[in-house]
C-alpha cells in the first residue's frame, strides 16, 4: 500500500541553512518521546543516528495480516523541529532532504522500469535493485516533529551492510543492473554512503 507523500518542491531540499554562529546541540530523542506520531504507534527504539532516531512502529491504518495476526510494522525516523546537529545544521532540513532524495531514487527506478521494462530491469535484476532500496511510505509533519516512514528492513545497520563484504555474485548482478542504466557502481555506493552518514 502506498501513501501520498507531501515532500514539497525540489528547491525545498537542495539548499541547507547556514549554520548558526554557535550551534546548540540538543540530545537525541529521549524515552519521553511520543508514543504515536501521525497514524503510527511507536513500539521500540531501533537506533539513534547522526541525527534523529529510528523507531519500530505499527501503521494503525493497516489491516491485520491473516498469516501473522499482526498489523504492518514500519520504521519511523523522526526529529524534533528546531534541533541542530553537531555541524550546526537543522536536523529537520536534513531529514527532508533525505526523504526527497529517496523519493527521487524510487521515481528514477520506476521510470526506468516503465521505459525499459522488457530488457535489463526485468526479473532477477529488478528484484535486486528494488531489494536494495528501502521504500519511503509516508511523511508526517506535526507542530513538534518531522518524520519519514519507511518499510522496515531487518538485518542490522545500513552502514554495516554498505561496508560489509558482499557475496561476489550479488555484487556482479547489482553492478550489471546499475551500470546498464548509466550509473557507475562506485558512484552509487558513494551516494548511499553519504546518505547514510547524513551528508547532503
Amino acid at each position: 500500500m502506498t501513501y501520498p507523500l507531501k515532500l514539497g518542491t525540489e528547491d525545498d531540499f537542495i539548499s541547507l541553512p547556514t549554520p548558526p554562529a554557535s550551534p546548540t546541540v540538543i540530545s537525541p530523542i529521549t524515552p519521553t518521546s511520543p508514543t504515536q506520531i501521525g497514524n503510527y504507534r511507536i513500539l521500540s527504539l531501533l537506533g539513534n543516528g547522526t541525527f534523529g532516531a529510528v523507531h519500530r512502529a505499527v501503521d494503525k491504518r493497516s489491516t491485520i495480516d491473516r498469516r501473522t495476526g499482526k498489523q504492518r510494522v514500519v520504521a519511523v525516523k523522526f526529529v524534533r523541529k528546531g534541533q541542530v546537529t553537531r555541524a550546526g545544521l537543522l536536523e529537520e532540513q536534513l531529514l527532508r532532504h533525505e526523504a526527497a532524495t529517496l523519493q527521487r531514487i524510487h521515481n528514477d527506478v520506476d521510470e526506468r522500469l516503465a521505459v525499459d521494462g522488457t530488457t535489463a530491469w526485468t526479473g532477477e535484476r529488478e528484484q535486486i535493485a528494488r531489494s536494495r532500496i528501502v521504500s519511503l511510505l509516508d511523511v508526517v509533519d506535526t507542530n513538534e516533529y518531522f518524520a519519514t516512514v519507511m518499510e522496515l528492513a531487518e538485518g542490522g545497520e545500513l552502514h554495516d551492510r554498505l561496508i560489509a563484504p558482499e557475496r561476489e555474485e550479488e555484487e556482479t548482478s547489482l553492478g550489471s543492473a546499475v551500470q546498464s542504466h548509466g550509473l557507475d557502481e562506485s558512484l552509487a555506493k558513494k551516494i548511499f554512503m553519504e546518505l547514510a552518514q547524513g551528508k547532503p
